[in-house]
């Protein structure tokens, strides 16, 4: 942390001068003995990635090293330096450590933001030598043989397989921190820029997308954290309006996901205590809310119809999206729901979800029960 520091307030936080000396000491330390250390160095390339980021674009204005010319000033890092960062990230998201891995993906996360267009053109440059990661660290789980990086394979898929695994894979705040990655590499709209992902195959968009939607659908649905819940669904609100990305089954997944979060919520667990009572409260709130907002995203986005298993749990549960909507601050009140019988009910037996003709999502869930 203290070597970042001398480049984070300067000028030249991304030149090459002294930017390259401190990552090429940063990631030197990912393979340290020492978690701890391990871990530092992992935050302070994501602080790093952060204040390149930020920093004075070369050959533009007084302060750009040229006397105000215009002229070249001083050069970015060498994009194969951050596919390096990035290629460490993904094997410390392996270590032994929880604290290590933690770290690992949020840098990840902050990478796949900022710097995944750079791998990208990293990857096209003709004459650019090629990066080999330096060996494991030493805390390495060693990896499944089926998620091996198989030659030639790019690392814009392998990221992704990665993340998807993270999110499933305890510890919580390993959890919350790979839904937090996956929601920046979904707003950074990289999954549909990149070369190796437009062009399909086994590298395509999809594959990637249908690994990152479920593992995120899962845990909107059913994970044992709240606030792993909270950052799935947050992260799913990240995914572009892209017609490629919302195809009925992806649609669907998440409408079902949204259903099966509320009624987990209804059946949930009391608390304890005091103090756990007022924390579940809080989390409650939260999660309701992006539940809600999350559902207004899936109205922007998604086909007209759900297919039928989706239909039936938005038909199951009703009640609890009627109660959802009209917690909404700034919305409309919805009316008491009426009585609803799959087999017997008519549209006029519909729940009444939008009578006065309110939330985009309001709209789209009485239109579908009304069918």
């Amino acid at each position: 942390g203290a070597l970042v520091g001398l480049w984070l307030g300067s000028l030249e936080a991304a030149a090459l001068r002294g930017g390259q000396t401190a990552l090429d000491l940063l990631l030197a330390l990912f393979s340290d003995a020492n978690a701890d250390v391990r871990s530092a160095a992992a935050t302070a390339v994501a602080s790093f990635a952060s204040s390149a980021s930020d920093a004075i674009e070369p050959g533009s204005g007084s302060d750009s090293g040229d006397g105000g010319t215009g002229g070249p000033g001083p050069r970015p890092v060498s994009n194969w330096l951050w596919r390096a960062a990035l290629e460490g990230a993904l094997a410390l998201c392996r270590d032994r450590s929880d604290k290590a891995r933690a770290a690992a993906i949020r840098c990840a996360g902050i990478l796949a933001e900022l710097r995944l267009d750079c791998v990208e053109e990293e990857e096209t440059e003709e004459g650019e030598a090629e990066c080999v990661p330096a060996g494991a660290p030493p805390g390495l789980v060693p990896p499944e043989p089926e998620a091996d990086a198989a030659p030639g394979r790019p690392l814009q898929a392998r990221l992704a397989e990665e993340l998807a695994r993270c999110v499933s894979t305890s510890p919580a705040k390993c959890q919350w921190g790979a839904c937090r990655a996956v929601g920046q590499l979904y707003r950074s709209g990289a999954i549909l820029r990149c070369r190796s992902w437009r062009e399909g195959g086994e590298s395509g968009p999809q594959d990637a997308h249908l690994a990152l939607l479920g593992a995120l659908c899962r845990e909107v649905a059913g994970a044992a954290n709240m606030k792993v819940r909270i950052q799935a669904a947050q992260a799913l609100q990240q995914i572009p309006a892209e017609p490629s990305l919302w195809a009925p089954p992806e649609a669907d997944a998440v409408l079902a996901a949204l259903c099966d979060s509320l009624q987990l919520l209804q059946g949930g667990q009391a608390p304890r205590g005091p103090a756990e009572d007022r924390n579940t409260l809080t989390y409650i709130k939260a999660l309701r809310t992006e539940l809600r907002s999350l559902g207004q995203h899936w109205a922007r986005c998604a086909p007209e119809n759900p297919g039928e298993a989706a239909l039936q749990k938005a038909v199951t549960c009703s009640e609890l999206l009627r109660d959802l909507l009209r917690e909404a601050e700034f919305g409309t009140t919805v009316a008491p729901a009426a009585a609803w019988d799959e087999d017997e009910g008519t549209s006029a037996d519909a729940p009444e979800l939008d009578q006065a003709g309110g939330s985009l999502l309001a709209k789209r869930l009485q239109a579908v029960l009304r069918e």
